[in-house]
């Protein structure tokens, strides 16, 4: 097979096929090991693998944009990086960044964008093994990139210096908030589907519907949805994993005294 056919050359991988579970299996290996090697990993030392991996992203972004225009894929949803999970290559960078208000801004989404939007596109990759073999480049970039969303994540929940809080909040808002109004002219002014705020494409029968039946409400739910769910449901997480540390060292006090 061609590494780089044209899509739909050959038979698609597909959701949740064989091709699909080995490179879930893979990358979630590839990523226990990057976490464990990466345990006594000091601020510094963030800052740096950070930097390493956005030049690798930009450069491989890069090619994808070159390939795409030499196969024919003109549309903007093929050269402008803009998808949600796109912002990784801005947020980035953002997190890098020497100002407060930035480097918060760029933390919260790589925790938050990397872990919920990493971790959804590897159980359900709508785009590319729906168009290419397994074998494809498109295919490796695609998996291969959101494994690193949550590679990142994990890092700057476990090593960074900002906390998923309700206080936090207004940084990861502030983010998509300058992000989002761009990408909806560009939806609405050249009829294209960055983010999906126009159309629902592969997604849920039920989005679908609500898309179908009124599409500037089904723009305000996937905003609303963005802004709003993922950031809360890693702050949820983050409270009940706390919950759950604390009743365990309770535990193990009340254990000791009553040895004593």
């Amino acid at each position: 097979m061609d590494f780089f056919s044209d899509r739909f050359a050959y038979p698609v991988c597909g959701m949740y096929s064989l091709g699909h579970f080995i490179f879930v299996l893979i990358i979630g290996i590839l990523i226990v090991l990057g976490v464990n090697l990466s345990k006594n990993l000091t601020k510094e030392g963030l800052r740096k693998q950070t930097l390493i991996i956005m030049i690798i992203l930009w450069a491989l972004e890069i090619f994808k944009i070159g390939f795409n225009h030499l196969k024919g894929y003109f549309g903007w949803d093929n050269w402008v990086p803009l998808a949600f999970c796109s912002l990784l290559l801005y947020a980035g960078w953002l997190s890098l960044s020497k100002n407060e208000v930035i480097h918060k801004m760029g933390v919260t989404w790589i925790i938050v964008g990397g872990l919920i939007g990493g971790a959804s596109y590897l159980l359900y990759p709508s785009t590319s093994l729906t168009e290419v073999q397994a074998f494809h480049f498109l295919a490796f970039h695609g998996m291969g990139y959101h494994g690193t969303m949550v590679y990142l994540g994990i890092l700057y929940f476990i090593h960074g210096d900002v906390e998923i809080s309700v206080k936090n909040f207004k940084y990861y808002f502030l983010f998509l908030f300058v992000v989002f109004p761009i990408v909806i002219a560009l939806d609405y002014i050249f009829g294209v589907n960055l983010m999906f705020f126009r159309d629902a494409y592969n997604l849920h029968d039920f989005v679908k519907a609500v898309n179908a039946w009124n599409q500037p409400i089904y723009t305000c739910i996937v905003v609303l949805f963005y802004l709003v769910l993922p950031y809360f449901l890693i702050y949820g997480i983050d409270k009940v994993g706390d919950f759950i540390h604390k009743k365990k060292e309770n535990t193990l006090f009340t254990e000791t005294e009553v040895k004593e």
